[in-house]
């Protein structure tokens, strides 16, 4: 025990002057000036839809609609350089999630509790009508 005071009243005495001892060296990172740089574009593109698809049979403007309608069309998928359905349903409208199940292999997108299903197998495209104005087309 004594030995042990004796090493921390050692290590006390020594140390001021250690730390006296040490100097601060200059800095040797340089300083460099540099220009200003402006970047501006002409370009700028907005994706506005002036056509609603037929499939909402809507007859008003996106703007007096009482929905939360997302229009989504093939030029922001060009322009995106869009892969698959996922990632650009799920990076183009607010509300919707990816989520893989079955390892990879059916991906799915999630919106306010139900799924989509991104494969197109297996789907009827055509539009459902029902009555007698739609009684010819089936």
């Amino acid at each position: 025990m004594l030995q042990s005071r004796g090493f921390l009243a050692c290590i006390f005495i020594v140390s001021p002057f250690g730390l006296i001892a040490q100097t601060v060296s200059q800095d040797t990172m340089k300083s460099f000036r540099i220009d200003e740089v402006e970047i501006s574009s002409k370009y700028y593109k907005r994706y506005n839809p002036k056509q609603l698809s037929e499939a909402l049979r809507l007859e008003a403007s996106l703007l007096n609609i009482p929905q939360h309608i997302q229009v989504v069309n093939s030029e922001i998928f060009r322009d995106q350089v869009v892969l698959n359905l996922n990632e650009s349903a799920t990076r183009n409208s607010s509300g919707t999630f990816r989520e893989e199940l079955h390892n990879g292999i059916s991906p799915d997108i999630y919106s306010r509790g139900g799924y989509i299903s991104a494969q197109r197998n297996g789907v009827d495209m055509r539009p459902l009508g029902k009555g007698p104005k739609y009684h010819f087309f089936q």
